[in-house]
């Protein structure tokens, strides 16, 4: 079997952040689950909730019988904007921000915190844009410009703004060796 970029990313989350103090782990935006698939199958101790468009989830359901962790992980079709899963220790939204315009980040991130409540760990797994003028030598220009409309990679400061305005901290960006990162955010005491 060929390992393809995309798997190569679902392993290198997996392994460079640390999920094991977590019970649950709600992957929103989860299309069909390859990467709550692969931290599932790392964690044998952790549960997932697969959060997508009904239409997306509906295809879902095969990638998570086929991984062997189907008993550990709850499919549910559902909007973005709307009412997400609640209960979670940690949220995760895999390249998720990175196609929408502020309002519409802002908009998932607030959603995010009300499901999480007091107590919880936000995950955005995205591409962190240097400061500076280093981005545009790094190859990676291309990739950032195939977003959808709207749709932008942001700074850590973009993405530290981005989390203060919805009730979280940026606690700390791991690397995960590909050239995204994982942001950690936690909730702030007494917002939402």
């Amino acid at each position: 079997m060929t390992t393809t970029s995309f798997d190569h990313l679902t392993d290198a989350v997996a392994s460079a952040y640390d999920f094991s103090a977590f019970s649950t782990l709600v992957a929103l935006g989860g299309d069909r689950g390859a990467l709550l698939v692969a931290i599932l199958a790392a964690y044998p101790g952790l549960r997932g909730v697969l959060f997508d468009h009904p239409h997306v989830i509906a295809s879902a359901g095969g990638t998570v019988e086929a991984s062997g962790v189907a008993d550990r992980c709850e499919v549910v079709g559902g909007d973005l904007f709307k009412a997400l899963p609640s209960g979670g220790l940690a949220y995760l939204l895999n390249g998720v921000i990175r196609d929408w315009d502020d309002e519409h980040a802002l908009a998932i991130l607030t959603n995010c915190r009300r499901a999480m409540g007091q107590r919880g760990t936000l995950l955005l797994v995205e591409l962190v844009l240097p400061a500076d003028d280093a981005f545009a030598s790094s190859g990676l220009t291309a990739l950032a410009s195939v977003r959808s409309p709207g749709g932008h990679e942001r700074t850590e400061a973009d993405h530290r703004a981005l989390l203060a305005a919805t009730g979280f901290t940026l606690a700390r960006v791991i690397s995960t060796g590909t050239g995204f990162d994982v942001i950690e955010g936690v909730p702030v005491k007494g917002t939402h």
